[in-house]
């Protein structure tokens, strides 16, 4: 179990050096969408390490959050943060609304979402007690 609650900890790092490239070459709507596979990946983790359960082949964040026993702990910072990437899953896939994020998002915006995220998973990974 553990190697698997590593390989979510490690793929959601990964998403994160991801995210960051994206963001540095301007493609703020992918950037995004790794933002939220990051902290979807941390969910995964967290459901195998509390529940000892494979997590589900879900991409709803707050679902996998309390799939995972930890929503009621997070605090307002962390439910804005999921709030803020559930739209990156799939409204960003599709062209009409790729054009209406884009629009209505300050691109100043993407680069708060990095940094949330990048505190996000330092303090889910807290939780994990590896």
């Amino acid at each position: 179990m553990a190697d698997a609650i590593k390989y979510w900890v490690d793929e959601a790092k990964e998403d994160l050096i991801t995210a960051k490239a994206l963001l540095e070459s301007k493609r703020y709507l992918e950037c995004g969408f790794f933002c939220h596979l990051a902290i979807e990946k941390i969910f995964k983790a967290l459901i195998l390490h509390n529940t000892n359960v494979v997590p589900p082949k879900s991409h709803n964040l707050i679902f996998l959050a309390k799939k995972s026993g930890i929503l009621a702990q997070l605090d307002e910072s962390m439910k804005d943060l999921i709030a803020d990437l559930q739209p990156f899953n799939i409204e960003g896939r599709y062209p009409e609304d790729r054009r209406k994020i884009l629009e209505s998002t300050p691109k100043r915006v993407f680069h708060e979402i990095l940094i949330k995220t990048k505190e996000g998973i330092k303090w889910l990974e807290k939780n994990l007690k590896l």
